[in-house]
């Protein structure tokens, strides 16, 4: 076991600019020591390696990995390149961290998840919204008991487009991962064929779904997905119902709670006391600082490097974002059938 304080080495498969923008600059943060980075452009691998002072550049992935000595690797290239790369790169042994989608369909993410079984290494998939300051907030008072434990749970999710492939792979899929991740007990238990209940409806040349679904406590877990909103307005809202109230958060950022008390006639002497609403951290989340920091970019990559020193149970993996890519398949698949 690597101690926590310790960096680990990686190589940086694919120099785009989703990754330029919120993968590379939150990687020091992170305690991941970039020391090699690869694209198949060798101008934009020079480029990247110039503007991180990388000592090491390919444009041959194979080549840096029989070169270099990597602790892990991490490679954004797009789904079809995630599956390719992928599966040899677990083959090599080593631990990988790819962004979503993770494969172009179901079956591969399934393949890739048998591969990480067999090669026995860590492959984390990029769901950042996990890691915003609204749902770490969350998550943290159900979990330390300051919010009772919630009979319902949803997320809405209304950042979409009218491709409903790729509203699916690029939206869809951190709906999901949402709903999974603030789930006490997670979602991944569920036959996406048999325990979802699907309510679709294509309207305005969108697509609209509510699913419900139980939770392992019983609880009443529900998504509502609409692609109405620009990135630039109110996209995600996720709400925890319990005897304590309503516990909120509005774009990874706002966490409310809406307290709850025993009111009228249903007051007794010894009912609960209301005491107030409570509100954090109202601002958009650009202002709270960077976009790798805000968006939670930088924190996944830390609890990446973590599960591979094995200081951390490995998160947002492979085979959760595979259950994943079943449910969306089987979203398609409804809509397909209510539009016959």
């Amino acid at each position: 076991m690597t101690d926590d304080s310790e960096n680990i080495k990686v190589g940086f498969i694919g120099c785009g600019r989703h990754s330029g923008l919120r993968l590379y600059p939150g990687m020091e943060e992170a305690g991941l020591d970039l020391i090699a980075v690869c694209d198949a452009d060798p101008i934009k691998a020079q480029q990247r390696a110039t503007r991180y002072a990388v000592p090491n550049v390919y444009s041959d992935w194979q080549a840096m990995c029989d070169n270099q000595s990597l602790d892990a690797v991490l490679a954004v290239t797009g789904p079809a390149g995630h599956y390719e790369l992928g599966t040899q790169l677990l083959e090599r042994g080593y631990h990988l961290f790819t962004e979503k989608p993770c494969s172009v369909t179901s079956d591969q993410a399934d393949h890739l998840v048998q591969c990480a079984e067999a090669s026995g290494k860590h492959m984390q998939i990029g769901f950042n919204y996990r890691y915003t300051m609204g749902v770490q907030r969350a998550v943290s008072m159900i979990e330390n008991q300051q919010f009772a434990d919630p009979a319902v749970i949803s997320v809405r999710w209304w950042l979409g487009e009218p491709d409903t492939q790729r509203f699916m792979q690029h939206y869809v899929c951190h709906g999901l991962d949402l709903l999974h991740y603030v789930t006490p007990g997670g979602l991944t238990h569920l036959d996406p064929q048999k325990d979802l209940h699907i309510e679709y409806v294509h309207r305005d040349n969108f697509d609209w779904y509510v699913v419900t679904m139980r939770s392992v406590s019983g609880a009443i877990v529900v998504l509502e997905l609409g692609p109405q909103m620009s990135g630039e307005g109110h996209y995600c809202r996720i709400d925890f119902t319990s005897v304590d109230g309503l516990l909120s958060v509005h774009d990874f950022t706002q966490v409310s709670h809406y307290e709850t008390a025993p009111w009228g006639d249903l007051r007794t002497p010894d009912s609960k006391v209301y005491d107030g609403d409570r509100i954090w951290r109202t601002e958009p989340l650009l202002t709270r600082g960077s976009i790798w920091q805000t968006f939670g970019y930088a924190e996944e990559l830390r609890r990446f490097r973590q599960a591979v020193q094995g200081t951390r149970k490995p998160e947002a993996t492979v085979a959760e974002a595979a259950w994943g890519m079943h449910v969306m398949d089987h979203l398609v698949d409804q809509a397909k059938r209510k539009a016959i």
